[in-house]
């Protein structure tokens, strides 16, 4: 799941650019909330925006592209899904899930923002379908498939601490599980 999360994001980071960039500010449905409520901030719709005023619609496109950290962010969570949580390391399943979380700060910063043009913080949550709320509601699920998958194979500890041996430990770990399961543990 946090793999699939990965994935989705650096498909968000190709794809609202490459859209702001060919049909300006007003490409997507929205800049942060919805185009509702972003039209309410600025006072005039993003689709009017690069008409009415070229400059602010650039402006908004290249604050969107100081976003490319997205990409940064997309492929170190994919990196770590793939060859750490894979393995087993358990500390990778919290940072993963710490990480994907870090965004509410900035949600609860933003919507405060729109809060004085009358958005409210349930307009913020549930704009782009629930987005926000979809986000949350897969961080836990994927996390708490994580930890009852590694609790189950046995492969963590049921700390943050497991890995931190290096990959060595765990490797001999996991040799001497699969040498065990095919009856070689005594050669």
């Amino acid at each position: 799941m946090f793999l699939l999360y990965g994935v989705v994001n650096v498909f968000f980071a190709i794809y609202v650019p490459t859209t702001l960039h060919s049909k300006g500010a007003g490409g997507t449905d929205a800049l942060i909330v919805s185009a509702e409520a972003d039209s309410k901030v600025l006072g005039r719709t993003l689709t009017s925006l690069p008409q009415a005023d070229p400059g602010l619609s650039d402006f908004l496109v290249a604050i969107m592209d100081t976003m490319s950290m997205m990409m940064a962010f997309a492929i170190l969570q994919v990196a770590i899904a793939w060859f750490a949580l894979r393995r087993g390391h358990s500390w990778t399943l919290w940072v993963l899930a710490i990480a994907d979380l870090s965004f509410i700060s900035y949600f609860l910063a933003w919507s405060s923002i729109f809060s004085q043009y009358d958005v409210t913080l349930g307009d913020a949550l549930t704009s782009s379908g629930g987005l926000w709320i979809m986000v949350v509601v897969w961080v836990v699920i994927a996390t708490l498939a994580g930890w009852f998958g590694m609790r189950r194979s046995g492969m963590a500890s049921g700390g943050i601490g497991k890995g931190w041996a290096g990959p060595q430990a765990d490797g001999v770990q996991r040799q001497q599980r699969l040498l065990a399961a095919v009856g070689l543990s005594g050669r």
